[in-house]
């Protein structure tokens, strides 16, 4: 038992899950050992969270929190829910442990780190083995969307047009403005066809937009909200939503010793290949990465390879032998349940309308598939 090497992934979500799965099928029992650590016990797949947390009309609650009980092959590997507050490495390439809030220490031979992101606050789900948690933290959403009739959204990326598209479907009388710091919605990573058609479908279901703006203080006074440029708007919600953070802050005591774990903005510093830049026994992937492309979870269809790989050949004492060279960039947005808009980097760079959007996500989104990925 004590002869085997020790494989642990932190972060059990879309990217960690999948990699935990391919790994139990991959690695030797005999010779390994596998664990998957995760504060909660459940997968959330995050694209459906938006509108979960805006209507409890599809009761998605029900659908979209994957238990972990089938994701590990012939129940291979251990499956621990706590949180990882902090790394301790030994001498380059040596392996080290995880400390966790439970006061328990986990060694490691090979780590993988896959933490995720931290989202805006209607998305930020609590941690925690208590299922109640999430669901008082869902209907609380719920019931702020239900009550509010001026609702001003912070942020005109991905979930800010999300966000804006489920209220203006589920609740078709309800005011809903944007605010957004740019002249154009989503970011520069897509071309200005792309972004003016999204303003058309976000316009075309009543939604108002303030460009070039902020808000930087949520505070409602009066039943108006003011931004930076002076502008007031009638509010009795204010919706943050202006995209996820890295979720590396138990690595910032092991950053601020080496010196290269995270880049300035928090993002875990990768070689090609994945590994960190001084630690070639540790692994990292998906939003957390400093790899420049959108953070999106269909990335991990191009990671996962290389980091299976790998990371069997770093146990079998061989080099590395994949370098990730990023993925395509594409983007489904949906606007509510029958509208959406999206982009696909091939050939001419299409650009595609509700009916191809509805059928590849606004509907179902992508429920479906991604429970075939965590084997459910």
């Amino acid at each position: 038992m004590s002869s085997r090497k020790n494989v642990v992934i932190v972060g059990g979500g879309g990217f960690g899950a999948v990699n935990a799965r391919a790994l139990s099928q991959k690695l030797d029992p005999a010779k390994h050992t596998l664990t998957l650590i995760n504060s909660r016990p459940y997968i959330i797949h995050y694209p459906a969270t938006i509108r979960m947390t805006t209507t409890a009309e599809e009761e998605l609650e029900k659908s979209i929190l994957f238990p972990y009980d089938k994701l590990l092959v012939n129940d291979f590997g251990t499956i621990k829910i706590a949180r990882v507050v902090r790394v301790d490495a030994r001498t380059e390439g040596k392996g080290g442990s995880v400390a966790l809030d439970t006061g328990e220490s986990i060694d490691y031979d090979v780590l993988l780190l896959a933490p995720g992101s931290v989202w805006p606050e209607p998305l930020d789900f609590p941690d925690g083995k208590e299922h109640d948690k999430i669901f008082r933290h869902v209907q609380d959403w719920r019931n702020k969307f239900k009550n509010a009739q001026d609702i001003v959204i912070v942020g005109g990326g991905a979930c800010g047009i999300e966000y804006a598209g489920e209220v203006s479907d589920f609740f078709p009388g309800k005011k809903v403005t944007i605010v957004h710091g740019s002249d154009q919605l989503i970011n520069s990573t897509y071309p200005d066809k792309y972004r003016k058609r999204v303003e058309q479908s976000v316009r075309a279901v009543g939604v108002d937009i303030v460009f070039n703006d902020y808000l930087d203080d949520n505070t409602i006074t009066d039943g108006f909200v003011t931004t930076r440029k002076g502008k007031k708007i009638k509010a009795d919600l204010v919706v943050p939503a202006r995209g996820a953070k890295p979720a590396t802050e138990f690595l910032k005591s092991w950053n601020s010793t080496t010196g290269d774990v995270l880049d300035a903005h928090g993002y875990i510093r990768v070689r090609p290949t994945l590994q960190l830049l001084s630690y070639p026994d540790v692994f990292a992937c998906g939003d957390a990465c400093d790899w420049k492309e959108q953070k999106q979870l269909a990335k991990h269809m191009f990671q996962d390879p290389v980091i299976i790989a790998n990371i069997l050949a770093l146990l079998s004492g061989k080099a590395p032998p994949k370098e990730y060279k990023g993925g395509p960039e594409f983007v489904i947005l949906s606007n509510g349940r029958y509208r959406g808009v999206s982009y696909f980097d091939y050939l001419w760079g299409p650009v595609l309308g509700n009916w191809w959007s509805r059928l590849f996500k606004s509907k179902d989104l992508l429920v479906s598939m991604a429970r075939g990925h965590y084997g459910l």
